[in-house]
């Protein structure tokens, strides 16, 4: 929801083409790297559970 509200803000802010290409560039590289934050952080919280005491 947060991605298409993105694109949506960015549409509407920025009519120009070019700064319109820029913003969904953003919002785009912004998503996989916060996709990527995610995996590593849950992959240490499995690790770190599955961990015997």
């Amino acid at each position: 929801m947060g991605f298409t509200v993105s694109l949506l803000i960015g549409g509407l802010a920025y009519t120009d083409p070019s700064q319109f290409e820029r913003v969904t560039t953003a919002v785009l590289i912004a998503s996989v790297l916060a996709s990527a934050a995610a995996i590593v952080v849950f992959r240490r919280r499995v690790r770190l559970r599955a961990r015997p005491d």
